[in-house]
């Protein structure tokens, strides 16, 4: 304010001022890197300072250390306070260990590029390196990366132990979205930070592992729609039996084109009635012109009864329903019996046909809609009933 005085009344100070010391003053102004903090004051005048809160008066970019420990603050914050939502009360990890090279561990070997919790000392591992290479694409990559991994260790003190591997993964996605929504919530996230936690997610999901894998994480659309679960709800509905139906891909028939090749296995159901799934295997002997993917799922009821579960994609309408009437006319000439067909309907309209079969001790249908074939066979009495039953 008292500056303000001096211009209005003496001008002619101000631009004496300002000839006789021109460089100085330019100097003391510049700011190469465009941070707010003057080169003369800023520790890495070519880098900019990351702003949040954290250390933002040295000039310089966080380092990885610096957004870790963040997050791990931040992390503990809303465990410490969200915990009895998931019907625990909040206890530290054993240990926290940052690593540059591969460590040993009661788990095993600490491998490079990796992060992971540790079950036998309730320990959390982060590559630190990995970390840098995920920061490199935005500073909330690491951060979601450090949640997902306290995710874990919050099942271990919840004693969830999903034996669907993907269910687990997934379920850790969601509450590491429920965190990064409370983030949200006391402004410490910058305009772009979620998307590039959803970018992280994407890059870390995969096509290809199904759902016995015991890497299986999902794929990057399960991944970032179990993320957004726990965004949008909160971490108690991460641990609801909605999301835990829905976690690992299981969507509509309807929907499943839109997913690449090499994903199949991601919406084979774990549980159909009372027929539990043992196993799931991809089918490249089934991909050919008219079938773009396949997987079988093998399922063992209750009662010991045993059924086979193919799923076929197809590269269009037209090439699903070549492949239905091939399959009914081969069924046929094997000596199939076709004891009953109809329409696969949604929503009142017809988009999609079944057919029944039987032969002395089986029965089989075959059935589809959209860009999608299914085919079940298994004893006598039950396959129409696993289909009726079938989430599609």
């Amino acid at each position: 304010m008292r500056t303000g005085i001096l211009r209005a009344a003496l001008p002619w100070l101000v631009l004496s001022l300002t000839i006789a010391a021109p460089a100085a003053a330019r100097q003391a102004a510049r700011d190469t890197d465009g941070d707010g903090i003057a080169d003369s004051a800023d520790q890495c005048p070519t880098r900019p300072e990351t702003v949040n809160g954290h250390a933002d008066g040295d000039g310089c970019p966080d380092s990885v250390r610096t957004v870790f420990d963040i997050a791990r603050s931040s992390v503990e914050q809303f465990w410490t306070k969200e915990a009895s939502a998931i019907g625990v009360t909040y206890g530290a990890p054993t240990s926290i260990v940052l690593y540059q090279s591969e460590i040993a561990t009661p788990c095993g070997t600490a491998q490079r590029g990796n992060a992971f919790f540790c079950r036998v000392d309730r320990g959390l591992y982060f590559d630190s390196l990995f970390l840098e290479t995920e920061m490199t694409r935005g500073d909330m990559a690491p951060v979601v990366i450090v949640a997902h991994e306290w995710g874990h260790f919050m099942q271990n003190l919840a004693s969830v132990n999903d034996s669907i591997p993907i269910r687990h993964e997934l379920q850790a996605d969601c509450l590491a979205g429920a965190y990064t929504q409370y983030a949200a919530g006391l402004g410490m996230l910058e305009k772009g930070d979620t998307t590039e936690a959803r970018e992280g997610l994407f890059r870390a999901g995969s096509t290809d592992i199904l759902w016995l894998d015991p890497q299986a994480h999902g794929s990057p659309g399960n991944r970032i729609d179990s993320f957004n679960w726990g965004f949008k709800n909160a971490a108690q509905a991460c641990t609801e039996s909605e999301f835990m139906r829905k976690a690992g891909g299981t969507v509509p028939l309807w929907v499943v084109s839109s997913y690449p090749a090499g994903s199949l296995g991601d919406i084979v159901p774990p549980r159909v009635g009372d027929f539990v799934l043992v196993d799931v295997s991809r089918r490249n002997e089934l991909i050919t012109s008219n079938a773009t993917d396949a997987v079988r799922g093998k399922y063992r009821a209750t009662d010991g009864a045993m059924l086979n579960h193919w799923i076929v994609a197809h590269p269009s309408d037209a090439a699903r329903v070549e492949f239905f009437d091939y399959n009914k006319k081969r069924y046929g000439e094997q000596g199939w019996i076709a004891l009953d067909d109809g329409n696969v309907e949604k929503d009142g309209a017809t988009i999609g046909a079944w057919v029944l079969f039987s032969n002395d001790t089986s029965e089989l249908i075959l059935w589809g809609s959209g860009q999608i074939s299914l085919i079940a066979t298994g004893p006598a009495g039950r396959v129409l009933d696993f289909a009726r039953r079938h989430p599609f």
